[in-house]
């Protein structure tokens, strides 16, 4: 299929591998739309090969990965870079306080409206820049 025969998936539909342009190696593992439109993969190899073994801690999170693009809790792009930093409380401890957030880092393509996982981890705070964010999510 043509990247301009594409066509953008409804959050929460599945969406078959077959029509998503796979810029990695490997099959699709997650596949699923931002709340700004992008349309955000993570192949089996990055997933194996790089989160996995480097981030052994997010092996049981998979789901929490896909929940965290999917509903971030903020969004932050650097000026002039096409990294994106996806942040949300993982729900793990009793107290908001004590709690982790997942970061999941995306490397998006703006005329696309799509993007790939490039890592993924577990962090105690986050520092959000005023000037860096593209999506807070409202409460």
């Amino acid at each position: 299929m043509a990247d301009t025969e594409y066509e953008h998936p409804t959050p929460g539909r599945p969406v078959s591998p077959e029509s998503v342009p796979n810029k990695g190696n490997g099959a699709t593992l997650i596949c699923t739309v931002d709340p700004q439109g992008f349309i955000i993969t993570l192949d089996v190899h990055r997933w194996e090969d790089h989160i996995a073994k480097r981030h052994p801690e997010m092996s049981k999170h998979l789901e929490r990965i896909k929940s965290t693009i999917e509903d971030p809790q903020l969004i932050q792009v650097a000026e002039g870079s096409t990294t994106a930093y996806y942040y949300r409380l993982t729900g793990m401890a009793e107290k908001k306080t004590s709690d982790l957030y997942i970061l999941v880092v995306v490397d998006r393509n703006e005329e696309m409206k799509t993007g790939v996982v490039k890592t993924a981890h577990l962090l105690k705070t986050i520092k959000p820049d005023e000037s860096r964010i593209v999506w807070l999510k409202q409460s």
